[in-house]
């Protein structure tokens, strides 16, 4: 019995071991959040999301101060973990993850554990194109105030994605799509050897020959949104100086300038400060 039972808490001392020294990284790094980095993508491994991304997802969150943020793919976790760590700063909100694979769910429980992040996510596990899931989500977060589509990567997923779940994005809110921005032309090497989405398209190249789309069917299907939905904006974040998977931003346009009408809102001229002279 005694030796049956070694093992067994040799292996538990190992993960408090792991989970110490992640959480000395997330805890003492300079860099917002650098623990990411343990689990972003890499120029030899773009599946995941790059740590540059990772780090524009958690600055974000830090901004917006949302309730509540739904992820749509869980992947390697990088993302979930800069969502999960901006909301810890925040103090409030919750991120709602979705996710098909037994395995990257699990996977991603363990990370947010060891990273004292749990409290912070609920995980779905369904297919975003479930209405059982959109039930979930809805009680979790009726509104959703920053929308993060990185699932299935096809035409159809991701113009469904963005069907299925838009009119819960709160106002002011956001819908950031995933894997939108082509790869330098002398990554092109590496794109080909990407395997393929489910569903999806072969790599293209963009118009100029700059650079090669590894996952051409997400940037059609904004072009698709953005042209039969002009009340949405957009803001495409991408580089062609090193490998990075690119980020596109939509939001309602909205206007900026809104004052309160009524007497307990007038202003003079003078302004509430009495600055002016």
């Amino acid at each position: 019995m005694a030796d049956a039972v070694k093992p067994a808490s040799a292996h538990a001392f190992k993960r408090r071991i792991k989970a110490a020294a992640f959480e000395i990284i997330r805890r003492y790094h300079r860099a917002v959040p650098g623990f990411v980095e343990l689990y972003a993508g890499k120029p030899a491994r773009p599946g995941p999301i790059f740590a540059k991304e990772a780090q524009l997802l958690h600055v974000l969150t830090r901004l917006l101060m949302p309730q509540a943020v739904v992820e749509i793919g869980v992947g390697g976790a990088a993302s979930t973990l800069a969502f999960a760590e901006a909301l810890r700063l925040n103090g409030r909100g919750r991120l709602i993850s979705i996710d098909v694979n037994q395995w990257l769910i699990d996977r991603a429980r363990l990370l947010l554990r060891s990273h004292g992040l749990e409290m912070h996510v609920s995980i779905i596990e369904g297919r975003s194109d479930d209405p059982a899931t959109r039930r979930q989500i809805e009680g979790h977060a009726p509104r959703i105030d920053i929308l993060f589509i990185d699932g299935d990567h096809s035409f159809a997923g991701c113009r469904g994605d963005f069907d299925r779940y838009h009119d819960l994005v709160a106002p002011g809110g956001i819908v950031v799509f995933h894997d939108t921005a082509p790869f330098p032309a002398d990554q092109a090497e590496l794109v080909m050897r990407l395997p393929p989405d489910e569903g999806g398209s072969p790599p293209e190249w963009n118009r100029d020959g700059s650079g090669i789309y590894h996952r051409p069917d997400v940037a059609k299907a904004i072009d698709q949104v953005m042209a039969e939905q002009p009340e949405y904006s957009l803001l495409s974040l991408q580089t062609l100086a090193e490998p990075s998977c690119g980020m596109a931003i939509l939001q309602r346009t909205q206007t900026l300038y809104q004052p309160r009408v009524g007497p307990t809102a007038a202003v003079t001229s003078q302004g509430s400060s009495g600055l002016k002279r």
